[in-house]
């Protein structure tokens, strides 16, 4: 696991003061390198031409995707980009996913195609046929497997849950722990399942209960609800959503169980300055979303570019989130909203 450090010039808008802004990066060179290396990275200034970029999201009620949707227009908007978004129906719309790519992606002459994948192999037909037609592939944060991906943008979610587990151990020393790595059959939840699991193997606390679900908060609420009434549990920790349906469940539980998100969303951003979630782990989402442009920018324009690129971590608690909020790269209307819910006594 590496933890990696992040250097930015930016208003508290979370808007480029200026359009080249030095981030440090995991990257790796080409599609079989064996180790990552520590590179500093300048987005571009501006474009050849105006290319034309089709972007696929899982959804948009999530609100981690919202700020991966900042990203990708922030950095189109720099570059004088054409940017068309589209957004499935979460992650079991695989299919919804595949004709989006080939029905409009395929047909409009975009010139790269950006997918955050609901499903790690389901998609490589459409990719291929994408890659094929001389688009651009970019691989957004999910993972896919398909050979023909240009570059891939994303973390490890199995570093992200690990330095979760490792920050819960440091912390409490004994305990049982309720686990939602996400939803079933994806490939970014299995690695966090796989991070969190290690991280807890060397500890004294046991993961007692795992369970795998869609990041729905209706979803997660009722499994949450139904698990406990068998088990109680003082420890829960998960995707954002499971940290935001446990915290509106806590007043069933007591004040003493604590609840952990190994990714942040800014729906759980007040619950962590209330302290009504103990730690998530923030991986940069939007930033994510401006190199996926860059990238393939780069690559359209035969620029040097690295195949993967994994933004830093930061561990967030109520002690330190005000301190890093103008690193968040977001927009000073959603930190004011963010920071303006009361917290109760």
């Amino acid at each position: 696991m590496v933890t990696l450090l992040l250097s930015l010039s930016t208003s508290r808008a979370g808007t480029p003061a200026d359009p080249v802004i030095d981030f440090l990066f995991t990257a790796l060179h080409h599609k079989h390198s064996e180790g990552a290396a520590l590179k500093r990275i300048p987005l571009l200034k501006q474009a050849q031409q105006r290319w034309r970029l089709c972007a696929i999201l899982p959804n948009l009620k999530d609100s981690y995707w919202s700020l991966v949707r900042y990203g990708l227009e922030s950095q189109a908007a720099v570059l004088n980009l054409e940017l068309t978004l589209f957004e499935a129906a979460g992650y079991e719309a695989h299919r919804q996913q595949a004709e989006l790519i080939e029905k409009r992606c395929l047909v409009n002459n975009y010139d790269a195609l950006l997918l955050a994948a609901v499903d790690f192999s389901g998609l490589n037909e459409p990719v291929r046929l994408a890659h094929e037609a001389g688009l651009v592939v970019i691989d957004l944060i999910n993972g896919i497997s398909a050979a023909e991906v240009d570059s891939r943008v994303a973390v490890s979610y199995g570093d992200l849950a690990y330095t979760l587990g490792r920050h819960i151990a440091g912390r409490i020393k004994r305990g049982n722990v309720l686990w939602s790595p996400g939803p079933e059959g994806s490939v970014w939840a299995q690695d966090a399942q796989r991070g969190f699991r290690r991280a807890l193997d060397e500890s004294e606390l046991q993961l007692a209960f795992s369970f795998m679900a869609a990041p729905f908060i209706r979803d997660q609420r009722s499994l949450l609800s139904s698990i406990t009434e068998q088990q109680p549990f003082r420890l829960i920790a998960g995707t954002a959503v499971t940290a935001e349906a446990a915290a509106s469940l806590k007043g069933r539980w007591g004040p003493d169980v604590e609840i952990f998100s190994y990714y942040y969303s800014p729906n759980i951003h007040p619950l962590i300055r209330c302290g009504e979630v103990q730690a998530a782990v923030y991986d940069y989402p939007a930033l994510q979303g401006r190199v996926a442009v860059d990238q393939a920018v780069r690559i359209l324009e035969n620029h040097p570019f690295d195949y993967q690129l994994s933004t830093a971590q930061q561990l967030l608690t109520k002690d330190n989130l005000e301190q890093v909020l103008d690193t968040f790269h977001m927009p000073e209307a959603l930190i004011r909203q963010l920071q303006q819910r009361a917290c109760s006594d």
